[in-house]
């Protein structure tokens, strides 16, 4: 298994186990939407993994790094217009800023 998608898995537990119960709450709109992006992302790593060093591979990994961006938006946003503290976001954000990280080194060498 690839490093980013344990990563990315260990991510859906954070948003979920600190960040969604005030999500939901207060915005349970945004809460839905951060949900969306963060199972997105490791089901594409997932997808794109079974495919080997091919274009079908890049695809999903660009549209896994597309959803991380935007989980990343999401608990920017939640901070943002106070939904969720900082401290609950806090974790959460730093992974997905690693975890994008990561995707954009594996999907820059394509």
């Amino acid at each position: 298994m690839l490093i980013v998608h344990r990563l990315s898995l260990q991510l859906v537990a954070l948003v979920h186990r600190d960040v969604m119960p005030e999500a939901r709450v207060n915005d349970p709109e945004l809460a839905d939407q951060l949900g969306r992006a963060a199972r997105s992302t490791p089901l594409n790593i997932a997808e794109g993994s079974g495919y080997g060093r091919s274009r079908r591979q890049q695809h999903h990994f660009r549209v896994a790094l597309g959803s991380g961006r935007e989980l990343f938006t999401c608990l920017e946003l939640l901070v943002a217009t106070a939904a969720v503290s900082a401290d609950a976001a806090r974790e959460s954000t730093a992974l997905s800023d690693r975890v994008n990280k990561m995707l954009y080194g594996v999907t820059a060498k394509a």
